[in-house]
């Protein structure tokens, strides 16, 4: 009971500990927010000609227009709100990786922040690319459709909101490559998936260009949709050279942690000495060790032919040595299978009932 007690105490104890870090982090990241802001509205005859440089690419000096009495409040408002996020954005990852950093073992912290580094690092790209690349052309376009039957009067919310949708819609799109490493990570890919998953990129890609972009031609698409496949094939690449890095890697392991099987040496037999005791010869075998001449050869027949063209029947006959053969084995001859011993009285049983095998006929006693 006592043990429940303490294990449900540092449970609650734990989670006030996060709870009460958690809002010293939201904390510090308002104060950073209500600062950058500050500065902003302060600084805001610098920031606001920035703002609208897509417009005036496209429209000219033509003056954004409100419809509400506090329009031009707002406008100015809004832009110091959005620039201090953005100026926020690296306090923000930074905070969000001291809060999850504890919870982390040692060898993911150090990806956890490179995570959160390139995470930042896309999301400026897209900005930058949705600010320099897609809002002058989706405007451009704009301004010129269906000039014969309206004409372009723009006010200051539609155009901030049309400018903050594109900026950061495009920065969260540009999260592919990280999105893509973190279910690497989560559950190991094959090329041979990343393959099959490219048609429906393509698609998502498409879908999302024809979302952001309010245009509905094709060209201005194309602008949104081929970036967001070339970060979406960076990605790919990470993911491909870690693959093929971690099968490099396990084979090598594989090869260093299994022991290489060592043939052992084919083990030489050496024959068993002869004995080289002296050795008894009669004479003639004497006289053949001595004379190699008389050693037997084969009996060759002549090479003379006969009148008739045939081969000669006579026969050259080389001196021969007398061998002692052994004499030849005798067959020992075995008894017939007629033959059988005769079993002696003592051998002859009678069965218990008194009757032969078939049951019938009594077994005549031997006399």
């Amino acid at each position: 009971m006592k043990r429940r007690s303490a294990d449900r105490t540092t449970a609650t104890s734990t989670l006030a500990d996060h709870l009460k870090e958690l809002k010293n982090r939201l904390f510090i990241l308002v104060v950073v927010l209500l600062g950058a802001s500050s500065m902003v509205y302060v600084y805001r005859e610098y920031i606001i000609p920035v703002i609208l440089a897509p417009y005036r690419s496209a429209f000219g000096e033509e003056q954004l227009m409100y419809l509400n009495p506090a329009g031009g409040f707002n406008f100015i408002f809004f832009i110091s709100i959005y620039a201090g996020l953005a100026a926020t954005l690296p306090v923000l990852i930074q905070q969000i990786y001291l809060f999850i950093r504890p919870t982390l073992p040692k060898s993911k912290q150090r990806i956890a922040g490179r995570l959160l580094l390139w995470s930042a690092i896309l999301l400026i790209a897209g900005i930058l690319f949705g600010y320099f690349v897609a809002i002058p052309g989706a405007l451009g376009f704009l301004k010129d459709f269906a000039t014969e039957y309206v004409s372009a009067s723009l006010t200051a919310d539609s155009y901030l909101h049309f400018l903050i949708s594109y900026t950061v819609g495009l920065g969260l799109l540009f999260q592919f490559p990280l999105l893509l490493i973190t279910i690497h990570h989560i559950k190991p890919l094959t090329p041979i998936q990343l393959l099959k998953s490219e048609r429906w990129v393509i698609v998502f890609c498409m879908v999302a260009a024809a979302i952001i972009t309010p245009t509905p031609d094709p060209i201005n698409m194309l602008i949104v949709a081929v970036p967001l496949l070339a970060i979406y094939q960076v990605g790919a690449v990470v993911v491909l050279v870690s693959i093929f890095r971690n099968r490099k890697k396990n084979k090598l392991t594989l090869s260093i942690s299994t022991p290489q099987m060592v043939q052992p040496a084919p083990e030489v037999i050496t024959p068993p000495q002869a004995d080289l005791a002296p050795l008894a010869f009669s004479a003639s075998q004497t006289n053949a060790i001595s004379n190699p001449t008389n050693q037997p050869t084969k009996t060759l027949k002549s090479s003379l032919r006969s009148l008739d063209g045939m081969r000669s029947t006579q026969k050259l006959h080389s001196p021969s040595v007398t061998r002692n053969t052994p004499p030849p084995l005798r067959r020992i001859e075995r008894p017939s299978q007629s033959y059988r011993r005769p079993l002696a009285q003592s051998q002859h049983r009678r069965p218990a009932s008194g009757r032969c095998i078939d049951g019938i006929s009594p077994i005549l006693e031997s006399v």
